[in-house]
């Protein structure tokens, strides 16, 4: 009955609904909203920020004041504590050295200190140390160099303990390989030290070793021996150092400005750099005593081999052709290169360097 309906329930009823229209633009954005109220955790923190511009220099300092007074007789301070008791051969402590010793003699050096002749090389000063902080290990013969048939050869430097062999050899040494193995070859050869006439004794070195080939007789060895120079090796609590003039004065011992050392001379002598015979030989650090030869002389090897060329059994030949002497030059003198100094020459020696074997005491 369209009377009992309004006219908006019969159109409702009579019309079906239709489909929803496409969505609208959006619209214009709406106001800024309140601050919202302060979050509950605090939140992480943020990265380090670049360094800032350097700043200027401040204003100086006030000066300074001084405690205590300048009076020299004012009260000193107390008395330190005892030191440590020094370093001996029997201490704990001790940090010992070896060193070799060669005495260009047939007699053996001795490694323990003579307080009254260290006295005398070092101005009367006597050097404040025990006389056994230096004790012998073993006693031996200088050996310099062996050579083998090969060419290859080894030497060991006249400070190391190596350069002092406890037996005397013609031929100490054993040549091995991948073939044919390990032989002793005949045609090979050992270099020693040979010994140096005495200053007392008046003779020249032509006149002290033997001209020619001097034969070895294993039943009476001391014939060829005793012009085997002998050496010790020793060890010390204290460090050795060579010091070297470079002219024909014997250097003074080191002496530091800070005072943590005081140096002792323990010898002087010539500046040795080498020692060769038929292409091979051995060379010297010159910081250590082995650079350092107490007795000069221009000829100091002595080649031994099994056969020679006027002996068919073992023989040494102390004045070699091919013996050669490499000295430190005395930089101070003057030298002709057309002409040779000869050996005999009485002036020879003022050629060559000098030089010091000196003990550092540490001051702890």
């Amino acid at each position: 009955d369209v009377n009992s309906l309004s006219l908006k329930q019969w159109y409702q009823r009579r019309v079906r609904a239709g489909t929803p229209g496409w969505g609208g633009y959006p619209g214009d954005p709406g106001q800024p909203g309140n601050p919202g109220a302060p979050g509950r955790e605090r939140g992480l923190p943020g990265y380090p920020g670049a360094p800032g511009a350097e700043g200027e220099c401040g204003e100086p300092g006030p000066d300074g004041t001084l405690s205590g007074n300048t009076d020299p007789s004012s009260r000193t301070g107390p008395r330190g504590r005892r030191g440590y008791p020094g370093v001996m051969m029997k201490s704990d402590r001790a940090q010992v050295r070896q060193y070799t010793i060669h005495s260009q003699t047939d007699q053996y050096p001795v490694c323990e200190f003579d307080l009254y002749e260290l006295a005398r090389l070092n101005g009367g000063r006597t050097p404040d140390i025990p006389s056994d902080s230096s004790k012998r290990l073993w006693k031996g013969y200088s050996a310099l160099y062996m050579d083998t048939s090969s060419g290859s050869g080894w030497g060991q430097p006249l400070s190391s303990a190596g350069s002092c062999l406890k037996q005397f050899e013609i031929q100490p040494v054993v040549e091995c390989s991948t073939n044919p193995g390990c032989e002793v070859k005949f045609d090979e050869s050992s270099m020693w030290m040979s010994t140096c006439p005495s200053e007392e004794s008046g003779e020249t070195i032509g006149d002290h070793l033997p001209k020619f080939e001097k034969e070895y007789d294993i039943n009476n060895p001391e014939e060829l021996t005793q012009y085997i120079s002998r050496c010790s090796v020793c060890e010390s609590t204290y460090p050795w150092l060579a010091v070297h003039s470079f002219n024909d004065r014997v250097p003074d011992c080191p002496q530091p400005n800070d005072g943590k050392f005081v140096a002792y001379k323990l010898w002087e002598g010539w500046s040795l750099i080498m020692a060769k015979d038929r292409g091979g030989g051995v060379g010297q650090d010159l910081t250590t005593p082995g650079s350092c030869l107490r007795r000069f002389s221009p000829l100091i090897s002595a080649k031994c081999q099994h056969t020679g060329t006027n002996t068919d059994g073992p023989n040494c030949v102390f004045q070699s052709a091919n013996a050669e002497i490499l000295f430190v030059r005395n930089s101070e003198k003057e030298f002709n290169d057309s002409e040779s100094v000869p050996s005999l020459d009485p002036q020879l020696p003022t050629y060559f360097s000098r030089c010091a074997v000196c003990l550092l005491k540490i001051l702890r």
